[in-house]
C-alpha cells in the first residue's frame, strides 16, 4: 500500500503467489486473489491478513465487492460469492470453462464472461 499524498510506501503484504489482477477495496479491506488459488481479504490500514478463502484454481479475475459479498471467478469454471465478513463461500456457479473475466454486479444479478462463449447473469 502507498501513500496518496506522499507516494511512501505504507506497509506490504506477501501472498506467496503471483498476483495478475487488480485489487478490490471496500470500507476498510483490500481483496486480492492469485495465481496460487487464494483470495485475501487484508486490512486496509495495518496491511494485516483478515482471511484467506481457498479456491480449487487459479484465481486471474479481480474481485467485485458488492454489498457483503465479494466475487471472484477462478481457473476451474467457479464463480465464487464469498462473506466480505468472514470469507466463508455463500454460494458458487459453475460454468463451462475458466472464469478470467471480472464479475459485474447490479442490485440482484452478477455477470461474467467465459470463454465457453456465454456471458452468465446470476442472481443474487
Amino acid at each position: 500500500a502507498v501513500n496518496a499524498e506522499t507516494g511512501r510506501q505504507r506497509w506490504t503484504f506477501q501472498t506467496g503467489d503471483a498476483i495478475e489482477s487488480s485489487p478490490a477495496v471496500a470500507d476498510d479491506t483490500v481483496f486480492v486473489g492469485t495465481g496460487g488459488n487464494t483470495l485475501y481479504a487484508v486490512d486496509a490500514e495495518s496491511g494485516s491478513q483478515r482471511w484467506s478463502f481457498e479456491a480449487d484454481a487459479r484465481i486471474l479475475s479481480s474481485p467485485t465487492v458488492a454489498g457483503d459479498m465479494v466475487f471472484i471467478g477462478s481457473d476451474n469454471g467457479i464463480l465464487y460469492a464469498i462473506s466480505t465478513e468472514s470469507g466463508i463461500s455463500q454460494w458458487r456457479f459453475d460454468t463451462d470453462a475458466r472464469v478470467r473475466t471480472s464479475p459485474a454486479v447490479t442490485d440482484d444479478l452478477v455477470y461474467v464472461g467465459s470463454p465457453d462463449g456465454n456471458l452468465y447473469a446470476i442472481g443474487i
